[in-house]
């Protein structure tokens, strides 16, 4: 120690913990990437299809049930309930497709299997709701909407709620 001048050994010190610094700071860096990765992927696994599910249960429930009485009613037309009927058609589609484009785990999965064919079901009898609105008659809304939609609709927004408590 003795040859080395007290500068040298400061600047010695002062580069040991610059080192020591970096090596630091980029396991920090490296650290905090990997955590955004990770919360990353729960956002794109968890939070965007928590919202999909819903826009799907809505769809179901809002634009297709709650419609069809609205027109059985007379508060709105068939044509805005074709249209509405129409509308959620095509967003339940997109949003399924965007759903079952993310990573299921195998709960999400076996829920899955269950749903598709209730829900072939119920796209069965919302072609004939869009037919009866097409048609434009009271009486066949009024019989639709009391002896078929529910027994279809229902089992199809439970199997949603379950995949909602999945990624719960």
């Amino acid at each position: 120690m003795k040859r080395f001048t007290i500068a040298q050994i400061l600047y010695s010190l002062v580069g040991m913990m610059l080192i020591l610094l970096i090596v630091v700071g980029t396991l920090g860096l490296g650290a905090a990437r990997i955590a955004n990765d990770g919360l990353d992927t729960v956002y794109k696994d968890r939070v965007v299809p928590l919202e999909q599910l819903k826009i799907i249960s809505d769809m179901y429930a809002v634009n297709i049930v709650d419609t069809s009485h609205k027109a059985r009613n007379g508060n709105i037309t068939f044509d805005v309930a074709q249209k509405n009927v129409a509308e959620a058609v095509k967003t339940i589609d997109t949003k399924w497709k965007e759903y079952l484009s993310t990573t299921l785990v195998a709960d999400e999965q076996k829920i899955v299997n269950d749903l598709k064919p209730l829900m072939a079901k119920a796209d069965e009898a919302v072609k004939k709701l869009q037919a009866v609105l097409q048609d434009k008659q009271q009486d066949k809304l009024a019989e639709f909407t009391i002896k078929e939609m529910y027994p279809v609709i229902d089992p199809v927004t439970d199997k949603i709620g379950e995949l909602v408590g999945v990624q719960l």
